[in-house]
């Protein structure tokens, strides 16, 4: 930054406000007075050189050069302007002239730490690590005060693997400058370069709070997130999702959809964008595949941001038809190099990890842009079409949900590795060592306490066994003191552990596989590159299968190996396996033996397959875009996942904890902590019915008041699809599923109609009741979704054998049914729907041969439905199956069949005994023998009560006796009505889902309790409210009775007390009042307080 010389007084205390401004981050305030000065003084170089800082800063470009170029002109032997303009040319990417400017500068000044830090740092990107060493040293020995000198140095060192000088630099760097986002966030990268991923975490957040828009630190944050345990799938989605949204956001101004060229019978020109084409773990892998290409359908570029002279970067320079070195250039230039190449599909092989090019992506600078093998989990760019992947390593649906791409999945494997050297000498090493030797040549940021420990329970159970840990940070002993006191913790002594640090030649490294047994993979994040370099020498990996991309690489592998037996799916199986392994020499020796050969003849071994099916990956991609099909659509905010303080968890009745929104003002959140679970009867309906193992797909899922207990029902062994549209109701329903620990349910984020592409899901007030349709649209606010069909997803999510199907849609059913035809025509599940009374949905299902079912609540059977105008009024929902499911439901008593049923009737006065364990009927029977003498048809109603519920008969003669209960009763009442025979009335018709029935019964049993005539309890009655079977008369039964009429009456009059209001309260405070306050009625009475405050 320039200073004051020879200014009047009052015009240096201008210039020094002006840059105390600039270096507090004031720009406007310091602009303002740097103009302010120039218009008294405006041949001062100081203030035309720190204004034009600035104006380039605010992309006044033009303006910024000519202020430059004033001041030099004016003082040319100033190297403040000659700084300050090589900083800007830096910026729009021309590095020659920027280095020249510097270079300008260092020849007035040779000293002059800005110039030296900055010549030092362009010469580190370009690899020049000799001269970029003499000049950061030098900066840091005449600017001991230079927080941007020790960090510059700092990299450099930590490149050349020197990471303990490293450290100490780059802590003093912070130490000087705590406000320093760029050292931070460089003191993260050797945290994690030495294991500490904890430590680095803390660095890169801190470094994001100082400058929220340093996005290549936000990618390294992302990527370190992958490191050690405790972070969910979800969460890392989530972060995924607000890095792509803020990136998309910065550069939207730059970003271009770019028309696909569709002139057919030409060489695709594809573009490879990589920092790592050169000797590094993706050049490795990569080499191969592309000396195996098809040279006459594509045309290949590589945009390597990273010169190398290495032999790898010979061999790909020599692979690609066009080889663009682009360390030099920026986001911005490059986007514009390759938009001019004209490149129709755009691989990136970085994704998050160091240099990656995700300001390129952001932009769009191919019509087609893909992601493959460098970085294990989605870009969160919705400009990345698509990802190239495989099934085990991203299993269908519930991959698909945690990603912004469309997934490409390769039959073989989304990566091969060509065997460089001879394997391992077969005979296992323990036999000639007398002990047997675990090792991990893993990562160290891959170590974690939790890895350790298990790794140590390991080397506990085989006594006398041995582990090598092999990596560069191995080289410190604070970091070989860190793990070694991880292992003591387990109970392994330190003369058990071998560390070994970086090996100069691959043939040492490689040697050390004949010392080991068995390798051990590190979790939640695989090895990869070790992975494959272990298993072709030979050696046996036993690796445990993880919930993400980092945690199924080995899967993915030991898969197309056909060696799953090394594969564990719990950390116990994990121990269990290395274990028996190491207690089988014989079958060690066999593996040693056979594993080289098989690899070489796996698919994971052979490049030339993976070249094949990337290209053909390459056409399917090119194919969609030039036939318009839609893109993914991203989640339109940041609600992928919540934080733990975003939402309530509820537990229900039956175990399951279902997270909610924090407000009584959500429907789901209030019903269920009243009544411990959804209030609609078919729940525990289907979660009954539903065996282990049974695969279920709910659609319109909301928060999972049927997927969760569903889940718990299909066990371990079975599937949940649970498909929800809203982007925020999916969240709680993610978070639902992690905190119940549900492996087996998938969440996929989507709506479900008759078509594909994208539409507005228009979300009111409640997002349970979030709607596709037109009507909708008032008062509500819009969310952009994508639309899928059942059809269309049958493949991806592997929707084959489903048993139950739950739709409710909010009016898109019909529409779903239409787009699922082919799925409801080959599939043969119970289908659960909500109920629409417009004929639609029933005709869609009889036109494909399904019947339509209602439930019995009191039977818990489905039987043959009426009409849609024939159904209840309180009806939600119906049921729709095939002849066959209806058949295979009959056998286990659960549907009664259409036609004509078996009247089957129990013994006459059967009532006296089947009720005699319910204490009031013991308590009344006297009474009522002695009041009412002989037999009539309320006795014969209750007979046929007591036949209905006798699960000896047939389902078909229960259904039938329980109507003609009705019959009965309902003729007896109109012959004398009397209140024995209406609350009997309303029980009974509760019992056969006539609600509306019910509940008029129950009004008129409550006017008349109330107006407290003619009241008389003197004839045989079933009480309407089950719970108060159990409950005996406690003096009064007509008070007795008038509570169980209230509390049903509370219940069966509304879904719930939520739409009632404070309109429950009367009733209520009768129930309290007359002494009969259930839990459920205490809790409703408390949420109605809760929500609207105590009654005054």
């Amino acid at each position: 930054m320039a200073h004051e010389s020879a200014l009047p007084p009052h015009l240096s205390e201008l210039f020094q406000d002006a840059v105390e401004h600039h270096q507090a981050g004031r720009a406007a305030e310091a602009e303002a007075a740097y103009r302010a000065l120039l218009q008294q003084e405006p041949d001062f170089p100081g203030a035309l050189a720190n204004l034009g800082d600035l104006v380039h800063a605010r992309g006044l470009t033009g303006e910024a050069f000519a202020l430059f170029d004033r001041a030099i002109a004016l003082a040319p032997h100033d190297p403040v302007a000659h700084i300050n303009r090589g900083r800007a040319l830096l910026l729009e990417g021309s590095t020659a002239e920027a280095e020249a400017a510097f270079r300008a500068a260092l020849a007035i000044d040779p000293d002059d730490a800005r110039a030296l830090n900055n010549l030092g740092e362009l010469l580190l990107r370009r690899s020049a690590f000799e001269e970029a060493h003499t000049l950061l040293a030098r900066a840091v020995r005449v600017a001991p005060d230079s927080a941007s000198a020790h960090t510059t140095f700092g990299k450099l060192l930590l490149l050349g693997g020197r990471i303990s000088d490293a450290l100490v630099l780059l802590e003093r760097a912070v130490a000087l400058a705590p406000a320093s986002a760029a050292a931070r966030s460089v003191l993260a990268g050797a945290l994690w370069t030495e294991g500490r991923i904890e430590e680095s975490l803390r660095q890169h957040r801190e470094a994001l709070r100082l400058s929220p828009g340093l996005f290549e630190t936000w990618s390294l944050l992302l990527f370190t997130m992958h490191c050690g345990a405790g972070r969910s799938p979800d969460e890392l989605f989530a972060e995924h999702l607000r890095f792509g949204r803020a990136l998309e956001r910065s550069v939207a101004a730059e970003r271009r959809e770019l028309i696909a060229d569709p002139t057919p019978g030409r060489r695709l020109r594809v573009g490879l964008l990589s920092p790592d084409l050169r000797r590094h773990p993706v050049g490795l892998f990569v080499a191969p595949v592309l000396e195996a290409r098809s040279r006459e359908a594509f045309e290949l570029f590589a945009y390597s941001s990273k010169a190398s002279a290495d032999d790898v970067q010979a061999r790909l320079r020599a692979a690609v038809d066009h080889w663009i070195d682009a360390s030099d250039l920026t986001d911005k230039a490059l986007t514009a190099r390759i938009r001019e190449d004209r490149i129709d599909l755009l691989v990136d092989l970085a994704g998050h990890t160091t240099n990656g090019r995700m300001g390129v992506l952001a932009r769009r600078a191919a019509p087609v842009q893909l992601s493959w093998l460098g970085y294990p989990d989605t870009t969160g760019l919705g400009t990345v079409d698509y990802r190239i992947t495989d099934a085990v390593a991203d299993p269908p649906g519930e991959s698909d949900a945690r990603h912004t791409e469309e997934l490409l999945r390769l039959p073989g494997g989304f990566m091969a590795w060509r065997a460089t050297s001879a394997p391992a000498d077969p005979e296992p090493p323990c036999v000639s060592a007398g002990h047997v030797t675990f090792a991990s040549f893993n990562n160290a940021s891959k170590l974690s306490p939790e890895l350790a420990r298990c790794w140590a329970e390991i080397l506990r159970a085989v006594p006398g066994s041995r582990m090598i840990l092999k990596h560069q940070a191995f080289e410190r002993e604070a970091n070989r003191a860190r793990v070694r006191a991880w292992f003591e913790e387990g109970g392994i002594t330190p003369d058990r552990l071998e560390f070994v640090g970086f090996a100069a030649r691959w043939q040492d490294a490689y040697a050390l596989y004949a010392r080991v047994d068995v390798a051990l993979d590190s979790f939640p994040y695989n090895g990869a590159t070790t992975t494959c370099e272990t298993l072709s020498h030979g050696v046996p990996v036993v690796a445990l299968r993880g919930e993400t991309h980092a945690g199924r690489v080995s899967a993915s592998m030991l898969t197309a190996l056909g060696e799953t037996s090394l594969l564990a799916e719990t950390e116990a199986e994990y121990v269990a396996l290395a274990t028996a392994l190491a207690r089988d020499p014989a079958r060690l020796a066999t593996l040693r033996a056979s594993l080289p050969k098989r690899w070489s003849e796996s698919t994971v071994g052979s490049p030339e397959r993976l070249a094949r099916e990337l290209e053909d990956a390459y056409r399917t991609a090119w194919k969609r875009t030039l036939e318009g099909a839609p893109r993914k659509v991203v989640p339109a905010t940041d609600e992928a996942t919540l934080g733990a303080h975003d939402y309530d968890l509820v537990e229900c009745e039956d175990g399951v904890m279902v997270a909610v929104a924090p407000s009584l003002e959500s429907p789901t959140a209030y019903v269920l902590r009243e009544q411990g679970g959804w209030f609609e009867e078919e729940r525990a309906f289907v979660s009954a019915l539903t065996q282990p193992g049974a695969r279920v797909l709910d659609v319109g899922a909301s928060y999972g008041q049927y997927a969760l207990p569903l889940a718990r029902a299909v066990g371990a062994s079975g599937r949940v699809w649970a498909i929800e549209p809203s982007a925020r109701t999916a969240a709680f329903l993610r978070a639902s599923v992690a905190r119940n620990d549900f492996a087996q349910v998938t969440v996929v984020q989507s709506a479900i109609s008759d078509q594909v592409g994208e539409a507005s899901l228009h979300v009111g007030a409640s997002s349970e009741l979030a709607s596709l349709t037109a009507e909708a649209a008032l008062h509500s606010s819009t969310e952009r979704v994508a639309v899928q069909t059942l059809d269309a997803l049958r493949g991806p999510l592997d929707l084959r054998g489903v048993d139950l199907v739950k739709l409710d849609a909010e009016g898109e059913e019909a529409a779903i049914v239409r787009g699922g035809a082919r799925f409801f025509a080959e599939e043969s599940p119970l289908v659960l729907a909500a109920l629409r009374r417009d004929g639609g949905l029933r005709h869609a299902f009889l036109l494909l041969g399904y019947d339509c079912f209602r439930l019995v609540p009191g039977l818990q059977v489905l039987a043959p439905a009426p009409s849609d105008d024939g159904l209840d009024r309180f009806s939600l929902n119906v049921f729709f199956c095939k002849p066959d499911r209806a058949e295979a439901l009959a056998a286990r008593g659960l549907l009664v069949l259409p036609g004509p049923s078996l009247d089957a009737r129990g013994a006459a006065g059967r009532w006296r005994g089947d009720l005699a364990d319910r204490p009031y009927v013991s308590q009344m029977l006297p009474y009522w023998e002695a009041r009412h003498a002989g037999r009539d048809a309320l006795e014969d109603a209750l007979d046929r009560w007591c036949d209905a519920h006798d699960t000896a008969l047939p389902v078909a003669s229960r259904l039938r006796s329980l109507e003609t209960s009705l019959e009965l009763l309902s003729a007896a009442l109109d012959q004398h009505p009397t209140l024995p025979r209406l609350v009997t009335v309303a029980r009974v018709a509760w019992e056969l889902g006539l609600r509306e029935t019910a509940v008029g019964a129950l009004r008129t049993a409550v006017e008349w309790f109330t107006h407290g005539e003619g009241i008389s309890l003197d004839e045989p009655f079933l009480v309407p409210c089950p719970r108060f079977d159990a409950i005996r008369i406690p003096s009064n039964e007509v008070t007795w009775c008038f509570a169980a009429v209230l509390e049903q009456f509370e219940r069966l009059r509304s879904f719930s007390s939520y739409y009632e209001g404070k309109g429950s309260r009367p009733i209520l405070d009768s129930l309290s009042q007359l002494g009969f306050m259930g839990e459920e009625m205490l809790r409703r009475r408390e949420l109605i307080d809760a929500r609207f405050g105590p009654e005054e």
